[in-house]
């Protein structure tokens, strides 16, 4: 059994990069973003979700490597010599067939350092030698190699177009940390001091929507207005999900939709509950700037008929978490997004039990004529979970903590039991007992929120 306990997230960061660069995005296709701009990388063979782009400052030492740096096009690499840091680690990415060979080093794209990593594209990584000053390196290539980079440091980053010089693509800097990006966005106008609203008027001020209760309603600022001013509704459409509650939904009118949060502090785990989905897809991104591939990712969830759930939990703090989200038949609705940390209990026994609430209505008139209201549900589960003695006073700890506040409760990692197995909600009972000298029992009612 692990426990997700959710952090308030309540703010929005940003990207900033002086600089334009590359992408594949949804369909395959090489994409030159511009300044500032977030890239969301896909593999252009497959199209699988890479998630978020956040890479460090790198320059492609190659020369005329394209024909046009916008657009981005791509021309064969032919043999040159270039001018390398010693004793530095360099990385030499390609596409294509042929070969690459590193004169004076003794090595070439033929030797075992090489790595296929995929989508065609084929890496290195090498030392250059030790001593003073720069080192010239002759790359005699043979084939058709295209996409061709050499830059300095351990590992590949996106390509970065080269015509007769060296080019520099500048770091992706995240400040802050909450929503990066939502395509779950609200068209309510923003609240401006400069606006005399009328009565009945919407307005959205620090992620909420207000009405206003008065004519000639001017600088009045509805988060700290009166309530004979502005009177709250509901959270904007953006921020429905983080607000804890699961009462009302964000919702984005496609079949498809990307949202990325970058974890605070004492985050390590990320949740969606209740979305109507056909998959989930996630990527996590360091901000060490090394890409983590999404396929190596530990992520589970269900999208049954309970509604998808989707869990991710060894992340690190500030590392940027991106969901792809898609649904074939219809728009694209997301209960609660929940980051936090993840504390592991115990090992759930057999016999956890997992039960449906509905809340619709059936209602029959006098004239015995039947009509059906179709309400909420919620989830109830109960389990008894084997805690090491070792971790007696942590359980403890976590369960006073969780008092009064729902939490993602996760009974099983097991792909066979995920319809039931992630709860969102808070424990209506908590026991624990002490049978055995090294392992302690602890038996939880919980109570899934609607």
């Amino acid at each position: 059994m692990k426990v997700i306990k959710p952090l308030d997230v309540n703010s929005k960061c940003s990207l900033s990069r002086s600089s334009s660069a590359t992408y594949y995005d949804l369909y395959g296709n090489l994409v030159l973003a511009g300044v500032d701009q977030l890239r969301y990388d896909f593999d252009p063979v497959t199209k699988e979700f890479r998630g978020a782009l956040i890479e460090p400052t790198r320059t492609n030492l190659f020369l005329n490597t394209a024909s046009s740096l916008d657009p981005p096009v791509t021309i064969a690499l032919v043999t040159q010599t270039v001018s390398l840091s010693r004793d530095s680690d360099y990385t030499v990415s390609f596409r294509g067939s042929g070969e690459v060979v590193i004169g004076g080093l003794g090595l070439s794209t033929g030797d075992p350092v090489v790595s296929n990593v995929g989508s065609g594209i084929k890496e290195f990584t090498f030392k250059t030698p030790s001593g003073s000053g720069n080192v010239s390196i002759t790359f005699t290539v043979t084939g058709s190699l295209t996409h061709a980079q050499v830059e300095l440091g351990s590992f590949r980053t996106s390509w970065i177009p080269t015509t007769g010089s060296p080019q520099i693509r500048s770091a992706d800097n995240i400040s802050g940390s909450g929503i990066l990006y939502s395509d779950f966005q609200d068209s309510t106008p923003v609240w401006d001091a400069g606006i005399t609203y009328t009565k009945g008027f919407r307005a959205q001020s620090s992620f909420g929507i207000y009405e206003s209760q008065v004519a000639n309603n001017l600088n009045n600022p509805p988060e700290t207005s009166p309530i004979d001013k502005w009177i709250y509704i509901q959270p904007t459409n953006d921020f429905a999900m983080f607000d804890r509650s699961k009462g009302v939904s964000s919702v984005h009118p496609s079949t498809i939709a990307i949202l990325t949060v970058v974890l605070p502090e004492g985050a390590n785990s990320a949740a969606i509950i209740s979305t109507t989905a056909d998959a989930f897809h996630v990527a996590v991104t360091s901000q060490s700037m090394k890409p983590i591939t999404s396929s190596a990712l530990p992520v589970w969830g269900s999208t049954s008929i309970l509604r998808g759930n989707c869990v991710y939990t060894q992340a690190v703090q500030g590392s940027v978490v991106s969901f792809f989200i898609t649904n074939s038949t219809n728009s694209i609705e997301v209960g609660e997004l929940l980051v936090g940390n993840t504390f592991t209990m115990g090992k759930t026994q057999y016999g956890f039990k997992v039960s449906v609430v509905d809340y619709s209505k059936k209602e029959t008139d006098s004239f015995g004529n039947t009509n059906f209201i179709k309400g909420k549900f919620s989830i109830r589960a109960s389990a008894s979970v084997m805690v090491d003695n070792t971790a007696y006073n942590g359980t403890i700890e976590t369960a006073r903590e969780l008092i009064g506040s729902p939490a993602v409760w996760i009974a099983s990692e097991d792909p066979s039991f995920q319809a039931g197995a992630i709860v969102y909600g808070f424990y209506k009972g908590f026991d624990v007992e002490i049978p055995y000298p090294t392992m302690s029992l602890c038996s939880l009612e919980i109570e899934g929120l609607t």
